[in-house]
Parts: C-alpha cells; sequence; structure tokens
C-alpha cells in the first residue's frame, strides 16, 4: 500500500473501513481508468487487504477473483466467472448435492467477489451471477 497514489490509497482505506464497521453490508465498488493507470494494482492491494484483515481460519481465501474473459484472469491469478461461479454458458443449470455441499464450504469465508473486467459482461450473466 505504500507504492499506491493517494486515489488508490483513498479506495484501499474506504473498502478497510467498511469491512471493519459494517462487515454484513454488502460493499460494491467501481472503478474504471484507462490502461495502465494501475486497476490490476489495486485489486491486487484488495485481495491481499481481504486477506490480511478477515479471519478465514487459513481454509482459504477471503475472496473469489474472476474476470469476463481468460486472458483477464491472468493478470489477478483468477478464473473466468463461468468456472468461478459454476455458470452454464448455455443455460443455468441446478448444482449437483455434492457440488452445491462443496461451494457453501469454500463460499463460508467469502466476503468478496471481484470481477475484473466488468463492463464486459452482459446483463443476463450479471442477472444469474446476483
Amino acid at each position: 500500500m505504500r507504492v499506491a497514489n493517494e486515489k488508490q490509497k483513498e479506495l484501499l482505506l474506504h473498502t478497510i473501513h467498511h469491512f471493519l464497521s459494517d462487515p454484513e453490508s454488502p460493499l460494491q465498488i467501481f472503478f474504471t481508468g484507462p490502461a495502465g493507470c494501475g486497476k490490476t494494482f489495486v485489486i491486487k492491494l484488495i485481495m491481499e487487504t481481504y486477506n490480511r484483515f478477515i479471519n478465514t481460519d487459513g481454509y482459504c481465501n477471503a475472496f473469489v477473483a474472476c474476470a469476463s474473459t481468460g486472458k483477464a484472469t491472468v493478470a489477478i491469478n483468477g478464473t473466468t466467472v463461468h468456472t468461478a461461479l459454476k455458470i452454464s454458458m448455455s443455460k443455468l443449470l441446478p448444482l449437483s448435492i455434492e457440488v452445491a455441499y462443496q461451494y457453501r464450504a469454500l463460499f463460508r469465508f467469502v466476503k468478496v467477489l471481484i470481477i475484473d473486467e466488468v463492463s464486459m459482461i452482459e446483463g443476463k450473466l450479471l442477472e444469474q451471477i446476483d
């Protein structure tokens, strides 16, 4: 965080303040900027911050990092939205009992869903994510 600029620090401090003061209410952040302005840097700081401040019992990350395309996932060491949330490309399919149980266990500690390149996701997919 020491190398972040003032706007980046402001966003990170806002995020920290939110999950320390009101962890149960959702926080939606949309930030944008030109290529090379540090968006991926901020995403990585947010991921690190959540892992540092949220107790996950060392079991898993406190976040799920995903993106709209495979190429965008590489920069954040994430996965695609479809893979991360088990969303079918063709239609909304119910999860098997085993997969649903596994996801409940994995998502128990998840406090934030990070979607990089969210502007590339169509409205119907956002509805499925919700």
